[in-house]
């Protein structure tokens, strides 16, 4: 296992005996005194058990709710498909879309007499600014 110390079950100390860090400045008694359950009267406890069963209540209709509100959107889906098989789908026809002309490049070199290219000439097809 190394030299590294390990946890020694719940008590909250290492293997070498020592306190974990949270448990180290704790009063041994006050230990013993933590692990006991806590005592409460019946009204207490019929308090206790009161508030559990409404955040209980609360939390299934908030469920309720939301598996209604799933159901309306699934059904609404369905009339909606239903309602478009019925009419049949058409299709898109497409339109077509302007474009715009802008100056392009000749690839046509023109080369001299002795064999020197002199550049590229542009030609405008169409004036963008018109």
């Amino acid at each position: 296992m190394g030299n590294s110390p390990t946890i020694d079950g719940l008590d909250g100390t290492l293997a070498s005996g020592r306190p974990k860090r949270r448990t180290a400045n704790v009063h041994p008694g006050q230990i013993v005194l933590d692990s006991q359950p806590k005592r409460r009267t019946s009204a207490q406890k019929q308090a206790d058990d009161n508030c559990a069963q409404e955040a209980l209540a609360a939390k299934v209709t908030a469920m309720q709710k939301g598996y209604q509100r799933v159901s309306n959107i699934e059904e609404r889906m369905q009339m909606d498909q239903t309602t478009d098989s019925a009419i049949g789908a058409r299709p898109v026809r497409p339109r077509p879309r302007p474009r715009i002309r802008t100056a392009s490049v000749t690839g046509s070199m023109l080369q001299e007499a002795d064999g020197m290219d002199t550049g590229v000439y542009l030609s405008l097809t169409k004036n963008p600014l018109d």
